[in-house]
């Protein structure tokens, strides 16, 4: 029984280990307080941990490293330190990955004043200056980011960490694998980082590509935004490398169909197509007709009206229209399309519409040198033109801004139809009594007209006929006496009567006589007299004086 008791005492004494102060062991719970978690560490006695270094609730048999602090078996106490063993063992690890690649994963806790504080295993700093701004911290907090150890003091136990140079250098790793096995003609796959008017930037793994717009999609004006967005997986083709200068340029077309490969199959010429107006130029409009093809309705083809200046006055961007497929070019990938041909030529019919003589309500839609193009009310595939003569009888314009205002609303007379030129010309002084043609009548029957003296100069005098008519007065038919002075002859304003001498319509003038006149006027006068007073009593006296009542 001795033999026994002595056997286990050798057996206890060999698994006693000597401990030392500043060792790094590992031992297994075995007791639990308030004051402290007691472990076995193969001492003679058991080592305590302070209950205030745990933030979770230890087990009875759970396997803890720890720090000898100090021991003092006399004295029946080995202190223990699991805070501090786990800072050697974070501080090893931090050493040997800083002589390494440097790298290494770190959560956010706080911010300072200057910086923030990280994670690692321990607590590290990361300056302000070594991440890019962040405003809003809750952005970081709790979050793990992988950091590049940039300074360790062992004494002060401080380690510096940038996030900056971790993004540098994996990047620049990225790069370098990304342009050591890609080549032109690959088919990639990114995600879309960025979005800009001339293309998008694809994110490929440590480098950005581009995909120009015009390599984007077989959509020829849709918008990048309209195609992708932030964010998404897009494939492309590698269409051109540049490791000088690190530039990537894709397609992403060219892993779409192409439309234009088939398009003889379900697109022909004459036919009839519905579509979505995509752009408007000064000169036309593309409309999409099918996906990724568009054609284009050029000015002439819009409208059966001959001026059509402005695009935007018929077709806005997002209509639905039908066209009519006039040709298509699978070369250039260029679809000629009509507007107008889908609706019968109203040229074709127009004599049955309109006709010579007709009053029309119109608006001037386009003023010229020569006079203005109207619009025809409810019709404005037919278009008609005011020339300047036409406006009026009696007066004289010599540019059509003098004589109208854009917008304006008429009415007119039809005065002919040119169908060889797609116009209908119309008057405006059609609607009055031309008034030549009494001033016509009154030169035959030699009667009089009534005029009112505008101007006098040496040559002779500028008059209004009737209220209406520009006439004109020569010094030599002033008077049977010649004239010296006109201006003192004739007065502006005076009111006199006048014989036509002659008449020039398409000038809008008329040649007077005030001598011609007052010879007729003394002659009805002697007539009169004479009438009145036999002859052989009148003198000649009487006779002169009659004839000489003129000035």
């Amino acid at each position: 029984m001795d033999d026994i008791k002595m056997q286990d005492i050798n057996l206890d004494e060999t698994i006693i280990r000597k401990i030392e102060k500043g060792e790094l062991v590992k031992g297994h719970v075995v007791q639990i307080t308030n004051e402290g978690v007691y472990l076995d560490i193969g001492a003679k006695i058991e080592g305590r941990i302070p209950i205030g270094e745990f933030d979770y609730s230890p087990k009875i048999g759970d396997e803890i490293e720890v720090l000898v602090i100090k021991k003092n078996e006399s004295a029946g106490e080995i202190e223990l330190s699991k805070e501090q063993a786990a800072f050697i063992k974070a501080w090893e690890n931090i050493e040997t990955i800083h002589n390494d690649t440097g790298y290494i994963s770190g959560t956010f806790i706080e911010k300072l004043s200057n910086g923030y504080t990280v994670d690692i295993g321990i607590e590290a700093f990361l300056p302000f200056s070594q991440i890019k701004k962040v405003d809003d911290f809750e952005e970081l907090k709790d979050k793990t980011f992988m950091f590049k150890i940039i300074r360790l003091d062992k004494r002060k136990g401080r380690v510096i960490l940038s996030r900056r140079e971790y993004i540098k250098e994996n990047t620049r790793m990225k790069k370098e694998d990304l342009f050591s096995r890609l080549s032109e003609g690959d088919i990639i796959e990114g995600v879309v980082k960025n979005i800009k008017d001339f293309g998008i930037f694809v994110d490929l793994g440590g480098i950005d590509g581009l995909v120009p717009k015009k390599e984007l999609s077989w959509k020829r004006f849709a918008s990048c935004e309209d195609i992708v967005s932030i964010n998404q997986k897009v494939k492309a083709i590698v269409i051109s490398i540049d490791k000088k200068t690190e530039r990537i340029v894709l397609s992403h077309k060219s892993v779409i169909p192409n439309p234009w490969s088939h398009i003889e199959e379900h697109l022909q010429i004459g036919m009839m197509a519905r579509g979505k107006v995509v752009d408007i130029k000064p000169y036309g409009a593309f409309v999409e007709i099918e996906e990724g093809i568009d054609g284009f309705i050029s000015l002439e083809n819009l409208t059966w009206a001959r001026h059509t200046k402005k695009p935007e006055e018929l077709l806005s961007i997002g209509d639905e229209v039908q066209v009519k497929i006039l040709d298509i070019d699978k070369i250039t990938k260029k679809i000629k399309l009509g507007l107008k041909q889908v609706f019968p030529n109203p040229w074709d019919k127009v004599n049955e519409k309109y006709n010579v003589g007709q009053k029309l309500n119109v608006r001037i839609k386009r003023i010229t040198g020569s006079g203005a193009y109207v619009e025809i009310a409810d019709d404005k595939n037919i278009e008609g033109f005011i020339e300047l003569a036409e406006v009026s009888w009696t007066k004289k314009f010599n540019h059509g801004k003098q004589a109208f205002k854009k917008g304006e609303s008429l009415t007119a007379v039809v005065v002919d139809i040119d169908k060889a030129r797609n116009l209908v010309k119309m008057g405006l002084k059609e609607l009055e009594v031309n008034p030549w043609h009494i001033l016509q009548e009154k030169s035959q029957s030699r009667q009089p007209v009534d005029c009112i003296v505008q101007k006098v100069f040496s040559r002779g005098a500028v008059v209004l006929v009737e209220n209406k008519m520009e006439g004109f007065i020569p010094l030599s038919h002033f008077s049977d006496r010649k004239v010296e002075h006109p201006e003192a002859f004739l007065k502006k304003g005076e009111k006199i009567k006048c014989l036509i001498l002659e008449i020039d319509e398409k000038k809008k003038r008329a040649v007077l006589s005030l001598k011609e006149y007052r010879k007729i006027k003394s002659q009805e006068e002697i007539s009169q007299y004479l009438k009145k007073e036999p002859t052989e009593k009148m003198s000649i006296g009487d006779m002169i004086n009659l004839k000489t009542t003129d000035k």
